[in-house]
């Protein structure tokens, strides 16, 4: 039988087209049969899908979730004109046409995102040849997006659609495997501080404006904590901030400090029908949720001088100024490194790091489903990096990294790790990442659990590389065994 004769053959039946969908790999070929003649409705794009059949079939069947890829395509063309003349173009391009099936066998998230916008598939295909944006080439195409819109909850929403475009290609890129899980994380970091730069420009002129000022009363920073601060950033990955300003006796300039801070995280947080920019999270800063939204500079000292607990210490490892005024950054970052990071070598203690909130560095919880905060997870190379880091920072400002595979680097740079605990501890954590950027890309769900379902375990393991549930089964259970073991030895030695 020819992949051709499931539209062009009169002779062939229900019951062969069904047995022959799944003899190639098809879960549901009585669905996916229906969704291929329910494509066919139209003479010409009948004959389309048969000129293309051959390449066609393959391309799903090659996807992480072939019928899923059935489905993507079916509901793609439903909102498409001219589908007998997009088949074909297909059919021209094999770039096109794998790009396609891969976005839809791996991803229902990426899949509503070209639902949503069909145009933006003709953007993506030459984009996945092309290296990354840098950082300058995000920003020119931020302003390009948002220039000359001067309504403010426009801005927003344009910026939401960019923002939707742009993972649509990192996403596109990583799932073709052209980039690194570093790089990943990068650019979905770059992406993110691009955002929230011009966020915070749009709502500094409507605090001035709403206050009947021509400028600021001082200098303004937003400090990126947690995975932004570390320029590792997740798919689905919530922003940690801090928000600093200059000290100041008035009563009036503070409280518009503090409303400039509300007035970002609204407009990055809140939802409207284009979705939101980011879920952001004020839990870092001093006194959680019950603290200023916003403090002076010399707030913050005082407070870790006098108040600072162990888990500031480790979370402000990964503080990074990202937006706003960069002399004011980078005083910041001055104040709090002396609570950071102790003059002399730290023998800090691992028996309180159970009072750690997950927030910052938890002890990781025995759950062998979850890849951050499982037994030998995300977190516990994390950690391992961090406690070094504390003890020594001090006197080797090298190792003041906010990034973890940065800081393993630094660490066997100083000779207090070894090459090879350093390799096995970035290769078990890139792996690691990975698979929690795969899961995240299923739903946009900020999960790092592995599915309980047998299929789907199999499914994740193909947007892996891998070709079984098997195969991702053992590579996790060898990783994790090994980050455990590593991780104990810090508690052994305490």
């Amino acid at each position: 039988m020819l992949p051709s004769d499931l539209f062009l053959s009169p002779d062939l039946t229900e019951a062969d087209a069904r047995a022959y969908l799944a003899s190639l790999g098809f879960s549901d070929p009585v669905t996916v049969d229906e969704q291929f003649q329910a494509m066919a409705d139209d003479l010409a794009a009948r004959q389309a899908l048969g000129r293309i059949a051959r390449e066609l079939l393959p391309a799903l069947c090659e996807s992480p979730d072939p019928d899923a890829a059935v489905d993507g395509l079916a509901r793609y063309l439903q909102g498409r004109t001219g589908r007998a003349m997009f088949l074909d173009y297909l059919g021209e391009d094999p770039r096109a046409l794998h790009a396609l099936a891969m976005i839809f066998g791996a991803s229902p998230f990426l899949t509503e995102i070209l639902l949503r916008n069909p145009e933006y598939f003709h953007w993506l295909v030459p984009q996945i040849e092309r290296s990354a944006p840098d950082r300058q080439d995000l920003e020119d195409e931020a302003d390009a997006s948002i220039g000359g819109i001067h309504e403010p909850l426009e801005a927003f929403e344009v910026l939401k659609r960019w923002k939707r475009r742009e993972l649509l290609r990192i996403a596109a890129r990583d799932l073709q495997r052209r980039e690194t899980v570093p790089a990943i994380a990068a650019q979905l970091s770059d992406l993110a501080i691009v955002i929230v730069t011009r966020v915070l420009d749009i709502v500094t002129q409507q605090a001035l404006e709403a206050s009947s000022r021509d400028r600021l009363p001082g200098a303004f920073a937003v400090i990126a904590m947690g995975k932004l601060g570390g320029h590792e950033l997740n798919y689905s990955s919530d922003i940690d901030l801090m928000y600093v300003f200059d000290e100041s006796g008035n009563a009036a300039d503070r409280e518009l400090f503090q409303r400039l801070a509300r007035m970002l995280t609204v407009a990055l947080s809140d939802p409207t029908a284009e979705g939101l920019l980011y879920r952001v999270d004020l839990r870092l800063r001093p006194g959680s949720e019950r603290g200023a939204i916003a403090r002076s500079i010399d707030e913050y000292a005082r407070h870790y001088s006098s108040h600072g607990d162990t888990f500031e210490r480790f979370a402000l490892i990964k503080a990074r100024p990202i937006a706003g005024d960069g002399d004011l950054g980078r005083r910041f970052m001055e104040a709090v490194h002396s609570f950071v990071y102790r003059p002399s070598h730290d023998a800090v203690s691992t028996s309180g790091l159970g009072k750690i909130p997950a927030k910052s560095a938890a002890t990781p919880a025995k759950n062998e489903k979850n890849v951050k905060t499982g037994s030998g997870g995300i977190r516990e190379v994390e950690l391992f990096t961090q406690m070094y880091q504390l003890m020594n920072g001090g006197v080797q400002p090298a190792l003041r990294q906010p990034n973890t595979l940065a800081a393993l680097e630094s660490l066997v740079s100083a000779s207090l790790i070894s090459e090879q605990l350093h390799r096995e501890l970035a290769h078990a954590y890139e792996f690691l990442r990975s698979v929690e950027h795969r899961l995240q890309l299923v739903h946009d769900d900020q999960t790092h659990t592995l599915p309980a379902s047998q299929r789907e375990l199999d499914v994740t393991a193909r947007r892996l590389g891998l070709q079984s549930s098997e195969d991702l089964e053992k590579q996790l259970a060898g990783y994790r065994a090994r980050v455990s073991e590593i991780y104990r030895g810090l508690f052994e030695n305490d």
